[in-house]
């Protein structure tokens, strides 16, 4: 049976495709499209017009998609994208008569969850702490034996960041530190929360593009690598930091829809090892779409 999850981001837009049989789910199709919704919201924390008119616009490409393949079962969820916006009743209730999708969403409690659902379906790691860099909002699971122990979710990712924060396309010095300051003024609001073995798994479009932008600069005589000691997150920023050009062309050629929230999105994410005495990051494939899926599964 295929099923489809379509997830509305602050950043991206992504339909995933799923094979489900006996028992497993096996993704056969990922389409996504760079809508930027954190960028249309004004002021008040209201989404302006032209934000509603693109995920809607998105929204029914992808059913044309869905229609096509003859899937008629499909999942909708939307996450900081929508959560966050002071309309987001108006805005859920349009989007969904414009497109005919019932639309899920998600608080950031049960965005951590599904965080976890997913990546355990497959990890073996029983313990330590699980962070998802969004467009819009970060969160943090502390599991132990195989439990969640504590979710967290902050209104602080990497497209807000970078809205917030930088003027020009990276951030400067200056810039990249007020980033950094306001995560830790939501870190220190957050007890009952710890990363008990110093393993971290990461999951997110932030974390697999600076997982891809290390392979480049690091790997290109050895093995690709989804796990990197937390030290590297220094390494990694030393490097684009001190050569604009190299900069540029790494980012480009691994993650160019990325190329202004991946530094931000990387800040934020030295920031959290930085606070809780991570030791190694491990990138997961799987995430808060296979876990919402497989939710909602028999």
């Amino acid at each position: 049976m295929l099923n489809a999850v379509i997830d509305i981001g602050s950043n991206t837009i992504r339909m995933c495709i799923y094979e489900c049989r006996d028992g497993e789910i096996r993704q056969i199709i990922s389409k996504k499209e760079p809508a930027g919704l954190a960028s249309y919201v004004d002021a008040s924390g209201r989404m302006q017009r032209e934000g509603v008119y693109k995920a809607i616009s998105v929204l029914r490409s992808f059913k044309e998609m869905l229609l096509s393949f003859g899937i008629e079962r499909s999942f909708v969820f939307a996450t900081a994208s929508l959560r966050n916006i002071e309309n987001s009743a108006q805005v859920v209730a349009e989007i969904e008569r414009e497109t005919g999708f019932d639309i899920d969403v998600l608080s950031g409690d049960e965005e951590a969850a599904m965080d976890f659902f997913g990546v355990t379906y497959k990890s073996g790691l029983k313990t330590g702490m699980l962070v998802d860099i969004g467009g819009g909002s970060t969160e943090l699971v502390g599991f132990k034996n195989g439990a969640i122990s504590k979710t967290i979710s902050f209104p602080i990712g990497s497209l807000n960041a970078f809205n917030r924060y930088v003027s020009e396309l990276f951030p400067t010095g200056i810039e990249g530190e007020r980033i950094c300051q306001a995560v830790r003024t939501q870190l220190s609001a957050i007890e009952g929360i710890n990363c008990e073995n110093g393993e971290m798994i990461g999951v997110g479009g932030s974390i697999r593009g600076m997982f891809k932008l290390y392979n480049e600069l690091f790997c290109k005589a050895s093995p690709k690598k989804n796990k990197i000691e937390a030290s590297a997150m220094d390494e990694l920023l030393r490097a684009l930091g001190t050569d604009e050009k190299l900069r540029r062309r790494a980012i480009l050629k691994t993650v160019p829809d990325r190329i202004h929230t991946i530094i931000p999105g990387m800040l934020i994410l030295r920031t959290i090892v930085g606070a809780f005495d991570v030791r190694s990051i491990t990138v997961s494939g799987f995430g808060v779409r296979e876990g919402y899926l497989l939710k909602k599964l028999p």
